[in-house]
């Protein structure tokens, strides 16, 4: 190895020159592929009396910030650094000092969190010395302060509760609705994929053992009666008549509820809405339990009082539709049903028999039914959930 021979030595007092900087990361090490990314300059902090300026190495990456002071003590030994140049051969000695540089990325907000929890800390202890050593009049300043902090705090969380409430129901009004949510408003328990016509609908999801039972009564009254076309609030009676004298109990069942659905759609908003026990036999003749079913599932609760929608209106007519199929060995009569109804437009009918599954027969005109529920079903219309709000 040749010899090299000093010549001259450069070293820096104070803030003559800026000298070169070890720099020492307090956690991990900057990366090689990461330098050019990285912005470095050094700051001076302003003299303030008997203290120094100091100067502060500023290290900055995308959004993180590292600092650290430079250290400016003389020490025995000192870290050299041979600077060469390529050109004239020759080469200078710079003395260097160390900096450790911490991350100070969230030092703020550290710091305003440490203030906000200081000055809830004071306020809690000036109401405790104002309790304990204060006049009346401080202890009731401060036990109003109190109060108003506590009614603050409540306000904000029922705020921000209703603005959630307010975001959950505008993201629900901004989804589309495909089939099964179409599915899930309108039909009873449906079965889309079933292999058979009689695995679609059942019986038993329409209504539960008690229900049954509740509907048995009526309909044993009806199988005795002699003529139901006399009784002017059972509108089914036609499909009650097809079915000839070899009708079954549970055929009739389901014919009763289904009339009972469509005299719920006759209800106006004050008959819906009285509360004296003559209402319940306007709903269901004698029986409580399925005029509850009623208005729990094809009404809504506003405020005191109790509306039906045109969408809960559309829900009574489809269960009433799926009623009638079971009774009538799946088969319908769209004339005799819109002859049953109030206030309601034959076309707003076909999007709901679209929805149940049903399809016009090719049968004579003099056939009984016109329409038949048969596989496979056909794809239902979104435009039966958009209705008008006029």
């Amino acid at each position: 190895m040749s010899k090299i021979n000093i010549c001259k030595i450069e070293s820096f007092v104070g803030g003559e020159l800026l000298p070169a900087i070890t720099v020492n990361f307090d956690c991990g090490h900057l990366m090689k592929e990461e330098a050019p990314q990285v912005t470095c300059d050094v700051l001076c902090t302003q003299a303030r009396g008997v203290e120094p300026a100091k100067k502060v190495l500023v290290l900055s990456r995308k959004n993180q910030l590292y600092a650290g002071h430079p250290s400016q003590t003389e020490s025995i030994c000192n870290t050299m650094f041979l600077i060469r140049n390529k050109k004239t051969g020759k080469g200078k000695l710079v003395s260097s000092s160390s900096c450790q540089l911490m991350n100070c990325t969230h030092r703020k907000s550290s710091f305003e969190n440490s203030t906000l929890d200081s000055e809830s800390e004071i306020q809690r202890a000036r109401g405790q010395l104002a309790d304990t050593f204060g006049s009346k009049r401080l202890k009731r300043s401060a036990e109003m302060a109190k109060r108003l902090r506590a009614t603050t705090a409540n306000s904000s969380d029922v705020l921000e509760k209703t603005i959630e409430g307010m975001n959950n129901t505008l993201e629900e009004e901004k989804e589309v609705p495909n089939e099964n949510s179409v599915v899930a408003q309108l039909l009873p328990p449906c079965n889309r994929e079933a292999s058979s016509v009689e695995d679609i609908y059942t019986m038993t999801q329409l209504f539960t053992r008690q229900e049954m039972e509740e509907l048995k009564g009526i309909a044993e009254m009806y199988m005795s009666a002699g003529n139901v076309e006399d009784d002017p609030n059972f509108r089914v009676s036609m499909f009650f008549n097809v079915l000839g004298d070899s009708r079954t109990l549970s055929q009739v069942q389901l014919l009763v509820y289904a009339n009972t659905l469509i005299n719920f759609t006759h209800l106006n908003a004050n008959e819906l809405n009285n509360k004296s026990a003559g209402n319940v036999d306007k709903i269901c003749n004698h029986s409580k339990l399925i005029a509850m079913k009623l208005l729990k599932g094809f009404s809504v609760s506003s405020g005191a009082r109790r509306a039906r929608t045109q969408a809960l209106t559309d829900r009574a007519y489809c269960h009433a539709i799926v009623a009638i199929l079971l009774a009538c060995d799946y088969k319908f009569n769209v004339d005799w049903f819109f002859s049953s109804l109030k206030g309601f437009r034959r076309a707003k009918l076909n999007p709901l028999l679209r929805v149940v599954g049903l399809m016009p027969t090719k049968s004579p005109k003099d056939a009984p039914f016109t329409h038949i529920l048969k596989l496979p079903l056909p794809v239902i219309s979104l435009a039966v959930t958009k209705r008008s709000k006029k």
